[in-house]
């Protein structure tokens, strides 16, 4: 469906973005959401260096390296929460509560693995976050995204919210378009059509689709 296809687009300029990051090699320290990112990022690029050819041949390790770097700095339950109106995740039983919550991330998996098969060596800039993040629980880390054949640079602006001493993702904004109130646009829009029952049976359908691909 064409929802599902825009945000899969935009996941995977986002995750391209990740995989591209700064070539600083940096442990990260208690707290600090820049050089978390610029780990990740570090990581995400030194593994695909390493195993080019066999993320070019075998998506499930792309799907898997997704799974192992990326999941544990996404907090899934805040973009749940984000992305279904409140009414629908009150009502909703356990069981649909469990099913969404497995396809969702499935989702996002998915295209984050799309992304690093497709790296092209992008060059990604972070910048300090304003005002500095110490006394804050939400902070936004903005970067700059360029491409070394001269396309236009690209800016993505990576949400976190703190959890206890550590930072976690919950949304990317990439060129002014968030991609949480872009799900929540066409979210609701299928809701309002078919119930979450509707929106969970479309998200198992193309989840199976982007495991075939």
């Amino acid at each position: 469906m064409r929802f599902l296809l825009k945000q899969c687009l935009l996941l995977l300029l986002a995750g391209s973005v990740i995989v591209a990051g700064s070539a600083i090699a940096s442990t990260p320290s208690v707290g600090d959401p820049v050089a978390l990112l610029q780990s990740l990022a570090q990581q995400m690029l030194t593994d695909l260096r390493q195993h080019k050819d066999i993320y070019a041949t075998h998506p499930l390790y792309s799907y898997k390296l997704a799974c192992r770097l990326v999941v544990p700095h996404v907090d899934v339950a805040e973009m749940e929460r984000q992305v279904l109106p409140m009414h629908v995740w009150q009502n909703a039983s356990a069981a649909q509560a469990q099913d969404f919550k497995s396809q969702f991330l499935q989702l996002i998996m998915h295209t984050y693995a799309a992304a690093i098969s497709s790296y092209q060596s992008q060059v990604l800039k972070f910048y300090p976050v304003r005002g500095g993040y110490q006394d804050k629980q939400q902070v936004v880390v903005t970067s700059i995204i360029t491409d070394k054949d001269g396309g236009a640079p690209i800016k993505v602006e990576y949400k976190l919210i703190r959890r206890g001493s550590s930072w976690y993702l919950y949304d990317m904004v990439v060129s002014g378009i968030s991609v949480i109130a872009s799900f929540r646009e066409q979210f609701a829009n299928l809701i309002a059509t078919s119930n979450l029952d509707g929106l969970i049976q479309s998200l198992k359908w193309h989840n199976s689709q982007l495991a075939k691909a």
